[in-house]
């Protein structure tokens, strides 16, 4: 993922913190039909999330992302089992489609997904990518892109403004197919080149002829641990599962870890190798749920978590685990404030002024494999858009032996690429 481009387009990002005088806005709102871009696609506004306590980090953050996640998880996830969603996916796509959209429907698309208004949306993603861009390393491979597809007979309709940002700024790509077998095969590729075959499929069947656009979003991650694990110590101990105990290959490690017991729950902080990423892993306390922890999550619980995190040797038991999620997010979407945007009443007038669209569908695919060596992970985000209708020392063990959750976040940025329950692991094959 090369992020020069992005550098280069919108230059200097300014971040939260600026005193509020500071803070009108510098683009004015756009007339019906005209794009929400501001002129040139360049944004210099700062901005602020409004919030009491606000998740912006560094330039350019993303202030709402983990409200957001934590929210999309909760509505998306399944009650029961194991469950990943990437939060990241789905907002990078969605927040694509966003700056096509005008008026309400804008509005509505940016609050949802964590952004004070369009502005900071258009503000923050290049700072997101950037952040994201520096994780990588020779032991750490984060891949992330963006394209569009739409219905060949819509393609020369679609707003050439509109096409050469998302060119630009989420070096989104342009592929006209048939919504048939053809695109469904040509769109499965596609995804499981990107995925590096995680995901061989991620439409099971043709998309609807009707659909005008879609849009696709991927992400793969390959990641050493900083610390790896021997293989030689991967021991069968027993997972207490809901549906009863369970013998499973654990992970162990002897070494000093960011470890906290606070609040009902206790914490390790796992790094992936240059110690950008990391995984969170949460357990709860015996007599507390996971569920619980799961309603407790916010910025300002995040916050707290964090800040109890101390530098300890750690006794680390940890199952081995693999597993695949699938979720159609329209329903959570609608249900977070997003509903505009999949009705009659939508305005993605900057997409395309010739063609009325509306979002009809977002599913999401992703999955996960954790072992001795680190992890690998993956997902795919598809919105699909049709023609717009009125609507209808060892201290302390942390030994993960019952239900617990986890987050792949990046340590500074904060951004949360996969949040995940594991309830009942299964080993990967080896």
């Amino acid at each position: 993922m090369n992020m020069s481009n992005w550098t280069k387009f919108f230059g200097t990002v300014l971040a939260c913190g600026i005193a509020p005088a500071l803070q009108a806005a510098t683009a004015e709102t756009p007339a019906a039909g005209e794009s929400a871009l501001p002129a040139g696609a360049q944004v210099s506004r700062p901005f602020s999330c409004g919030k009491e306590v606000c998740d912006c980090r560094t330039p350019g953050s993303w202030c709402g992302q983990v409200d957001w996640s934590a929210e999309l998880f909760r509505r998306a996830a399944p009650q029961s089992g194991n469950a990943l969603v990437s939060p990241f996916s789905a907002a990078a796509v969605l927040s694509l489609a966003a700056t096509g959209a005008n008026g309400r429907t804008a509005e509505e698309m940016a609050k949802t997904l964590g952004f004070p208004d369009m502005v900071g949306l258009l503000q923050s993603w290049p700072g997101i990518f950037r952040a994201l861009d520096a994780t990588a390393n020779e032991q750490v491979q984060l891949e992330i892109t963006q394209s569009l597809w739409p219905q060949r007979q819509t393609a020369d309709k679609l707003n050439p403004r509109f096409v050469s940002y998302a060119a630009s700024a989420f070096q989104a790509g342009v592929t006209p197919i048939d919504m048939n077998e053809a695109g469904q095969r040509e769109i499965n590729a596609y995804v499981k080149k990107a995925t590096h075959g995680r995901i061989p499929e991620l439409f099971s069947a043709p998309p609807d002829p009707a659909t005008q656009l879609l849009l696709i979003n991927t992400v793969w991650l390959k990641a050493k641990w900083e610390h790896a694990f021997e293989k030689h110590q991967t021991q069968p101990l027993v997972f207490h599962a809901p549906e009863g105990d369970r013998t499973v290959p654990f992970l162990q490690t002897v070494e000093v870890f960011d470890f906290a017991a606070t609040n009902g729950v206790t914490a390790l902080r796992l790094p992936y190798a240059g110690g950008a990423l990391e995984m969170l892993v949460v357990l709860p306390e015996e007599g507390k749920s996971l569920s619980d922890v799961e309603r407790d999550l916010s910025i300002r619980w995040l916050r707290a978590l964090d800040a109890a995190l101390t530098p300890r040797p750690v006794q680390v038991q940890l199952p081995k685990f693999e597993f695949a999620s699938s979720a159609d997010l329209t329903q959570p979407l609608i249900a977070m404030g997003m509903g505009r945007a999949f009705s009659g009443e939508a305005n993605f007038s900057g997409i395309s002024r010739e063609v009325p669209l509306m979002i009809s569908q977002v599913f999401q695919q992703a999955n996960i494999t954790v072992d001795e060596e680190g992890t690998e992970a993956a997902a795919a985000t598809a919105v699909m858009m049709m023609k717009a209708a009125l609507a209808p020392r060892p201290e302390v063990t942390f030994r993960a032996d019952r239900p617990f959750l986890f987050l792949i976040r990046a340590k500074d940025a904060g951004t949360i690429l996969f949040l995940g329950r594991v309830v009942s692991p299964t080993a990967p094959a080896t």
